[in-house]
This record gives C-alpha cells, structure tokens and sequence, in this order.
C-alpha cells in the first residue's frame, strides 16, 4: 500500500523501529541514573562515617591531650635566701598520716568530653576527697602568733598565667599587705609577728602621718624579727617594734601543692599549716583547690571557685581568709564566732 508515493508499510516499519530505539536510550538512561544514585548513596555513608570518624579522634584528642612538662612549667620560687629558706621548710614538713590520702582522678572516664567537662569533674573529685579544714589540736588563749611567709602582692600577669603564681587558692590581697590589720583587733590577737623586715607597705590616699610612724622604721642588724601591736581600731593606733629572736610560741606558713595535669585543667591547690614552733608539731591543716580557666585562655586566679570556701560574708574568698582558718586551731584570749563580723 502506497500513500503519496510512499510505502505506508515501510513508513510504520521506520516509526516502530524509531520508538524502539528511543525505549533502549531510555532504559538506558534509567538504569544509568540508578547507578549515580547508588554510587552517590554509597559515597555519602563514605563521607559520613568518615566525618565521625575524624570527629571522635578529633574529640578524644582535645578530652585527653599530652601531659605538659611539669619541669617546664612549675611555679615560680623566691630568689631571696630567706624567703627561699622559709619556702623549702614549709615544702619539707610532713602531715600527719590521718590527712585523706590521694585519691588519683581517672581521666580514662571522660574520654570523650571536653576540657571543660574533664576540669569541672576534676575539681569536684579533688574537693570531695581531699579539700577541708584538719584540726588534730587546739590551743586555748593564744596571745599572737608568727608569719612564717609573708606573700607577695601578685601582679596581673601572675594572675593570668596558669602556672606561674604557688598558691593560688590560699592568696587573698588583703592578707599580702598591711596583714597586721586582719589578725590584731579585738577578740583577734593582741600581736602578730613577722621576719624582717617587716616590710608596711603605703596606700594610695592614705598619707604616712596617718599610721604611727614606726611602721616605716628599719631594723638593726642585730635584729630578726617585727612585731605589730597596739592597733584598736584607728589606722594609727598599730605599731611596730623589731626584736633579736622571735617571741612567738605558734605560726603558721603555706606551700602550694601538685595533683596530676591539675594546672593544664586550671586547678591549684595549696596548703595553710599550722604548728608548734618549738616541737614542728603539725597543729592544724587547710587544703584546698581553686580552679580557673584551662591552658591560659581564661586564666584569673584573682576571681575563681574554691574548695573549702570561706564560711562568712557569702564569698569564696576574702581579706581574712587564713585567719578564718588559723582561729579554729590558735584560740585567740576572748574569741567571738560568727555571725558576729568582728569575730
């Protein structure tokens, strides 16, 4: 059969075979897109798992990072003879054996947490363990007492460096200068006593003809010790004289002490000793931990939670922080508790 001259049989054979052709490039391409779907599903668990994987080492590696030299980095140590001589006695001085004993913090538990969790769990651990106040005796009616080592005004950079200041936990400014004032009052000590040279330091505002002028007095070379009285109340009414050996039966020093890795997790712990400087027998013993920032990004040991914390005046810490301590051991002649301020 023709149509116009052409084969209408020929015709239809030519259209079904074009439809046939069409369907296989079809087909084709349907099962070639099936395959970039695949391949693509397949490389999306590859990328996935691979992401997981690089975020768990990733994630280990900042819960449990290398120990930092402790060699390398200790706390700064007085250069002065003296004060170095009073720095390795109060390092020399062994606690009873009823202290708690260390209990080591297992840092294969967080594994898979952050610094800040590892640090928050870590101070926690070290507070529940060890941090208190230990009296093993009372000393009823105790008239003054002796300063073993007088601390230094820490500077700003100190604060801010995780390494650099010994005891962070037990500094508080007020107990670094003019220190006379928070342990001689009324219902306090009648006395306190100090190494030379008993160094007052001036107060901005304040001009020196408003203390006595003895506190700006230097000892004699035969002098060895600086005894603060006198003071009622009135900034002039404290007093200094120096005297050839110390008069002092009690005192008191400090130190700071080390856990494992506790500065890389901005911990610091410190010691508040109390003894009988006649026997070295250990009286009394404050322990506690501070904890800041970790590796030096947050680092300011000045405002920091504390473990034990100061009992009055709702603070962690403030100017009478070791005499809050040293009373419960050396009880001063008429002693007043809180909630009384001036106690």
């Amino acid at each position: 059969m023709t149509e116009g001259g052409v084969s209408t049989q020929g015709k239809q054979t030519s259209i079904r075979d074009g439809w046939q052709g069409w369907s296989w490039r079809k087909r084709g391409l349907v099962v070639l897109a099936g395959v970039v779907q695949v391949a693509l599903f397949i490389a999306a668990i590859f990328i996935l798992a691979g992401q997981v994987w690089r975020d768990d080492v990733l994630s280990s590696e900042e819960a449990t990072p290398e120990p930092v030299s402790e060699q390398v980095r200790d706390w700064d140590k007085p250069t002065d003879p003296r004060e170095l001589e009073a720095y390795d006695f109060a390092h020399s001085l062994e606690l009873p054996d009823s202290l708690p004993k260390l209990v080591p913090f297992d840092f294969n538990k967080y594994s898979r947490s952050d610094r800040s969790t590892i640090a928050k769990a870590y101070f926690k651990h070290l507070c529940e363990t060890e941090a208190g106040d230990y009296v093993f005796k009372t000393i009823e009616k105790v008239e003054g007492l002796y300063q073993m080592r007088p601390r230094s005004i820490a500077t700003e950079e100190e604060f801010r460096d995780p390494y650099r200041m010994e005891d962070p936990y037990g500094y508080v400014k007020g107990e670094s200068e003019r220190v006379a004032f928070k342990f001689i009052w009324r219902h306090r000590y009648s006395y306190f006593e100090q190494p030379i040279p008993g160094a007052f330091s001036r107060k901005k505002n304040i001009t020196d003809e408003q203390f006595d002028a003895s506190l700006f007095n230097l000892p004699s070379p035969n002098e060895a010790t600086a005894i603060f009285w006198g003071y009622s109340g009135e900034m002039n009414s404290l007093k200094k004289r120096y005297e050839q050996q110390r008069i002092s039966r009690y005192g008191y020093t400090w130190r700071g002490i080390r856990r494992d890795r506790d500065r890389e997790f901005g911990i610091a712990g410190g010691e508040l000793i109390v003894l009988d400087l006649h026997t070295d027998e250990i009286l009394g013993v404050r322990r506690g931990f501070a904890w800041t920032g970790t590796l030096g990004r947050k680092t300011n040991w000045e405002f920091t939670p504390v473990c034990p914390r100061y009992e009055i005046r709702d603070r962690s810490k403030d100017f009478d922080f070791s005499y809050w301590f040293i009373r419960k051991v050396l009880r001063p002649v008429d002693p007043v508790e809180w909630p009384n301020l001036d106690f």
